[in-house]
């Protein structure tokens, strides 16, 4: 289903890398096409990606923010919202993948990403303790994850503390 001319790099999940290892995967793999290590860095990665195809991977979030197409394969919680390309079983999977690439972002994709990713970042990975599905398994990946998408908006704040950023976020939303 993968167009001839456009190579599979395949970063497995943390956890399939665990459980199931790259030897699963590697009868599908054609000669072009590559497992990445399990210490590379998903961002660098998405950077030098023409499309990120994911079933529901904190990745298709970063390849938004790096403004990357997405094809969702399964049910993100990205997905849907318009500014994703979703596989729903009856597409043809080549069309799709060609379409992803060659489509460019229209301004209403724009920002319809821009405010998804605002309400992610803003709205409910910060504000966890008011967050109806909080779930206290998920609090340090969450906060991870907001952490990762503000450095991404500011490149410069890497390695920030974001302590007092979100502690003021917080006593600003206490007082509404």
């Amino acid at each position: 289903a993968m167009p001839a001319e456009l190579p599979l790099l395949i970063k497995l999940h943390p956890l399939a890398e665990a459980t199931h290892g790259r030897a699963r995967y590697l009868p599908f793999l054609r000669p072009i096409d590559r497992i990445a290590p399990p210490d590379s860095d998903t961002l660098s990665l998405i950077a030098n990606s023409t499309l990120v195809i994911t079933t529901n991977s904190s990745a298709g979030v970063e390849a938004l923010m790096l403004e990357r197409p997405v094809l969702v394969l399964g049910e993100a919680g990205y997905g849907g919202g318009g500014f994703t390309h979703d596989y729903h079983g009856r597409d043809d999977l080549a069309s799709l993948i060609h379409d992803a690439r060659r489509t460019a972002a229209t301004a209403a994709r724009t920002s319809s990403r821009d405010r998804y990713l605002y309400e992610l970042a803003f709205c409910e990975l910060v504000h966890l303790d008011r967050h109806p599905l909080r779930s206290p398994l998920c609090d340090e990946e969450y906060e991870r994850l907001a952490i990762r998408i503000a450095e991404l908006i500011d490149p410069t704040s890497v390695g920030a503390d974001w302590t007092p950023v979100f502690d003021e976020i917080d006593r600003k939303s206490t007082r509404l």
